[in-house]
């Protein structure tokens, strides 16, 4: 272990924090995206620190910035066809078509 492990650590926490905090209190596409990315972003990085391959850490972020890019195309795409910007109008608006249905 180096002397920087308990920064890191900290960096880490504050990232999943960050991103716990914009999860839970806002409701638009972007920034619950945002929120995602900065959780599974720590959470990846934090591979490296207890000992995890740089590589590793490498192909695993490329796999999470496309998993990211994936679920921000599906959810745009989705907000575009019902002409909604938050997840609360969208669920509104799926409820109410299933109710009419």
């Amino acid at each position: 272990m180096t002397g920087a492990c308990p920064l890191y650590a900290t960096v880490i926490g504050v990232l999943i924090g960050a991103g716990l905090v914009t999860l839970t209190r806002y409701s638009s596409f972007l920034r619950v995206l945002i929120g995602i990315e900065l959780v599974s972003g720590a959470a990846t990085a934090s591979i490296v620190l207890v000992g995890g391959d740089t590589g590793l850490y490498v192909f695993l972020a490329l796999i999470e910035t496309v998993m990211a890019g994936i679920a921000a195309a599906v959810a745009f795409s989705a907000s575009r066809r019902r002409g909604v910007t938050t997840i609360d109008a969208f669920s509104e608006e799926v409820r109410s078509r299933d109710e009419s249905s």
